[in-house]
Formats: C-alpha cells, structure tokens, sequence
C-alpha cells in the first residue's frame, strides 16, 4: 500500500510538472509620502520597473490600493488612475483611465482597483499609476499605498530599491 502512495503522489509531481503548473509570483511596493498634483497631466504614484523571466505571453496582474484625497471644491471630488505597462493603457479601463470619487472635498478614503495585461514577453517592463484630477482648480492627493503585481508563472524581478517579492 505504501508502495502504491509513494508512486501516486510521483505521478502527481510528475503530472504537474509536465503541464507547466507553477507557483504564482508575487511583487509589493509601498510608498508611505504624501504625494500631489494640481493639474490635469497625469503624475506618478508608482514608477515600478520589473524583469519577467522564463515564459513569454504572460499576464500581469496589478492590485493598487491608497488613501486618496481631493481639495479644491470645484465640481465634484474626483480623480482618474491610470495605469500602464510600458505606456500602454492597462485593461479594462476606458483609454487607461479609472476613475475614482470621494464622497466630500478635503477628505481621506481609500481608492482599490485591479488591472491585467496579458501577452508581456520576458524582459524588463515598467509598470505606471498614474493620478490626476479630474476638473481644473482641484488637487488630488494620495497618501500611503501599496501596489502589488502578480505574475502565474515564471518569476518577477524587482528593480526597485523597497520592493519585495514573494513566492506563493
């Protein structure tokens, strides 16, 4: 009987390693500043480069999440991120932008959303988001955040000083 386990759970490993099943990869950046922009030009939150190795077409998924803030009192408190990779807009967003609104001017919430890309081919990419208000006059801010990248397989590189990977 244990004979018969032992060479179940090899077949298993064996199996497993044939179809390419892989542990996914996982990257985290945290900035703890305050940052601003009082213009509608697009400024970075986050300005991550990565190294994908081993496999090409892969996806990359990002999950960002920070205290947010809009001051001014023009219209509404809205802010736009926008995300890119490589300077390309990050699905599913409309032209790269998602758009975020806080319920009054001049208060903390927290804006979280998640984006994917797939079909990054091994080698450096860098990874953006970007924020911005939305109507003239008013200022976004954003305060502590995190960016978390995840990769299925393969492995992702930090080329950042402060980011930290870890294998799932």
């Amino acid at each position: 009987m244990r004979k018969v386990l032992c060479v179940a759970v090899l077949l298993v490993i064996m199996i497993g390693a044939v179809s390419g099943i892989a542990t996914a990869k996982t990257l985290y950046v945290v900035a703890e500043d305050i940052l601003s922009n009082d213009t509608q030009t697009p400024a970075d939150a986050f300005a991550v480069d990565v190294k994908l190795t081993t496999y090409n077409n892969q996806c990359m998924t990002l999950t960002f999440s920070a205290q947010a803030s809009v001051a001014g009192g023009v219209t509404t408190a809205t802010m736009g991120f926008a995300p890119t990779i490589d300077g390309i807009a990050v699905p599913p967003t409309l032209a790269g932008t998602t758009w975020w609104v806080n319920a009054e001017f001049d208060m903390w919430d927290t804006a979280g959303f998640m984006w994917q890309m797939c079909g990054l081919k091994i080698g450096r990419h860098a990874v953006r988001i970007k924020f911005f208000p939305e109507v003239g006059g008013n200022i976004a801010y954003v305060g502590p955040r995190i960016l978390k990248i995840d990769i299925k397989s393969g492995k992702i590189v930090p080329l950042v000083t402060g980011a930290e990977s870890e294998d799932e």
